[in-house]
Order: structure tokens, then C-alpha cells, then sequence
């Protein structure tokens, strides 16, 4: 969603969750993941492929991977490093949880699942302080998809009750007040924090 209104680009955005549309969801991709793309009548179902796509076919929009092949390269490196990490760090433990399973499931969170998950969180966000820069963004002074994958990780973790700690972690902390007031992040927070299941997490104020 961020690459898409960072490009300022009109889309449609179809809220589908894996574990209740399956069916459907396979339709669009066999491997029955999200997210999934469907422009220009070719459908794209790697996050990293998405926003190439987009850099490649709006070149004069802010650019999400950078152009310089140092900078590329340690865009690359992190992202990477953000989904070897976070679907295990934040997405089973806290957004399953407490954004899917109450609203899709119609169930209550496994709280003892919540709190192992809670209880690991402060060590990643531990290894993100190491990384933090002390102003800009990840990889330099433009905010690049690293951040965006990053920024939105957060923010669920935020939501489903894994907030980042201000005293342990001053440069994340602070990183993190910067994307929220990017115009883009804004407008994508809206968007996200009005789908259902996000509303409703929202609402629980955990």
C-alpha cells in the first residue's frame, strides 16, 4: 500500500487474509501468499517485485529502491533481513492474534502466544536500534522501501500492544516519529487503520 501511494497513483485495495480465503486467494497466487498486484493485466505476488515494477513505470515518482547500486544493494540487505525476521517476530504472535483472529476468526487471541511474542520483541527491536541511523532514514537521506517495510511493521506491532521503548531504543524511537509524519506513511496509515480488522484492533487499545 505504501508503494502504491507513494506514487500517487490511483488503486484499488482488496482486504484478503490467507486463512479465510484461501479459494480465492489461490486464484491470484498458487502459493496462496499475500500481497498480490494485479497491474497492466499481469499479476505480481513478490513484494520486492512490486515495487520494482512501480519504480520502473513511474520513474519520476519518489523512488522506493534507490538508482545508486551501493545504496541498492544495502536497501536489498536490509529488506531481506525485515522478512527473515518480522512475519515470525510480529505477524504469528501479534498480528495473527490480535488483528486477524478476532475479527476474521471471531476469536479470542491466544494470550500465551501473545506473550512469548512480547517477551522476544524488545531483542529485535534491540538488533533495529544497532542498525537505526541518528537522522534521515535507513539507508541515507530518502526514505527508501526498507524504511516503508519497516515503518509498517511497527506500526502493527504498535497496534497489537509491541510498542517500541523510547529509553531502550532513542534512534528507532526517533526514526520512527520521522516516517509517521511523512506524507505518504500518513496516507497510508489512514488506509490501514481503517480496514476492519485494524479498526477493530485499534478499538482494543492493547
Amino acid at each position: 500500500m505504501y508503494a502504491l501511494e507513494s506514487k500517487g497513483v490511483a488503486y484499488e485495495h482488496d482486504e484478503l487474509f490467507p486463512f479465510m480465503e484461501r479459494r480465492r486467494l489461490k486464484k491470484l497466487n498458487p502459493e496462496g501468499k499475500i500481497p498480490v498486484l494485479e497491474m497492466d493485466g499481469k499479476i505480481i505476488t513478490d513484494s520486492n517485485d512490486m515495487v520494482r515494477a512501480l519504480d520502473e513505470k513511474y520513474p519520476e515518482k519518489r523512488r522506493l529502491f534507490p538508482a545508486d547500486p551501493t545504496a541498492n544493494a544495502a536497501t536489498v540487505e536490509l529488506v531481506t533481513w525485515i522478512e527473515s525476521t518480522f512475519p515470525d517476530a510480529v505477524g504469528t504472535p501479534l498480528v495473527a492474534q490480535r488483528i486477524v483472529r478476532p475479527h476474521y476468526g471471531k476469536k479470542k487471541p491466544d494470550e500465551k502466544v501473545v506473550a512469548a511474542g512480547l517477551k522476544a520483541l524488545p531483542d529485535v527491536f534491540a538488533k533495529l536500534e544497532s542498525k537505526a541511523p541518528s537522522d534521515g532514514f535507513f539507508i541515507g537521506s530518502e526514505i527508501t522501501i526498507a524504511d516503508s517495510f519497516l515503518w509498517g511493521w511497527l506500526r502493527a506491532a504498535e497496534i497489537a500492544g509491541g510498542k517500541v521503548d523510547a529509553a531502550q531504543c532513542p534512534k528507532l524511537t526517533a526514526w520512527y516519529g520521522r516516517m509517521s509524519t511523512d506524507d505518504v506513511c500518513i496516507r497510508t496509515n489512514q488506509k490501514y487503520s481503517a480496514t476492519a480488522a485494524v479498526k477493530k484492533a485499534i478499538d482494543m487499545k492493547y
